[in-house]
């Protein structure tokens, strides 16, 4: 293995754990959420009056395994293709 390839792999390695920190920080979901569903203050009076809680949906992206395994995917199929490419060829 060549100095290049080993910077490739090193590089593929390097970006996928990246993908996997940036997966684990925002909560390790398994899909992707785009919004949120966000319980509304109830004032009091519709309390005492024993109204049901109000929710509304937040705009709120957290990513997911789905789009992570997917870019991990890309990485891999990157990576091998520039580890063949720069291998080199000895003549016997």
């Amino acid at each position: 293995m060549n100095k290049k390839q080993k910077i490739t792999l090193l590089s593929g390695v390097v970006f996928m754990l990246f993908a996997f920190a940036d997966w684990a920080v925002q909560g390790f979901h398994l899909f992707t959420h785009e919004r949120i569903l966000v319980q509304i203050p109830q004032s009091d009076i519709n309390k005492m009056l024993g109204q049901p809680p109000r929710y509304n949906w937040v705009n709120h992206f957290a990513l997911g395994l789905d789009y992570t395994l997917s870019a991990a995917a890309v990485i891999i199929i990157i990576s091998a293709i520039l580890f063949f490419l720069f291998k080199t060829r000895k003549a016997i």
